[in-house]
Order: structure tokens, then C-alpha cells, then sequence
């Protein structure tokens, strides 16, 4: 993470948790990770009727350096998904 940036390149990282196992596993990367990583959590709703996860609309936001506790974490509205996929090849 710290070398990326000198290289022009921005690293996404995409996982169901914010444990070190992302990040192969690494001893000591926690505070690396809490000081430098953007990371947006996504909260879903449950459909009534399928009862399945859909999208809320609704995340929250944790800054680089900022607290790593939820409650620390920036409340966000982000665009609510509609269907599953998009068909992106007509654009």
C-alpha cells in the first residue's frame, strides 16, 4: 500500500471482512491498513418477500486515519441497485 502510490497505481481491494487475511495474511498491517486504506461498507436490506440482501442505498464511510470502530465510521446514501446486473457492452 505505501509503494502503490509512487507507482501511479491504485490497488481495490474487495472482501466480505476487514480482517489482514485480504492482505495474505500479514503480521503488523493492521495499522498500515487503518491509516491508509479508504474502506466503504455496504448495508443491505432484507426483501420481504424473498427474504434476500438488497441494496439499502445506505454505507458507511471510513477515512485513512480515522478511527477504526464503526461508530467512528461516516454515515454515506449511495445509489440504490435495482437489478443484479448491467450490460455495460452498448455503451
Amino acid at each position: 500500500m505505501t509503494e502503490s502510490r509512487k507507482m501511479l497505481m491504485c490497488p481495490l481491494f474487495i472482501a466480505h471482512d476487514r480482517t489482514l487475511t485480504i492482505l495474505g495474511d500479514s503480521k503488523g498491517m493492521a495499522n498500515l491498513r487503518d491509516s491508509s486504506l479508504l474502506e466503504l461498507q455496504l448495508i443491505a436490506s432484507i426483501d420481504p418477500t424473498t427474504k434476500k440482501p438488497v441494496s439499502s442505498g445506505q454505507g458507511k464511510l471510513k477515512l485513512p486515519g480515522y478511527g477504526a470502530k464503526i461508530e467512528d465510521w461516516i454515515d454515506v446514501q449511495l445509489p440504490k441497485i435495482t437489478k443484479k446486473c448491467t450490460d455495460f457492452t452498448n455503451l
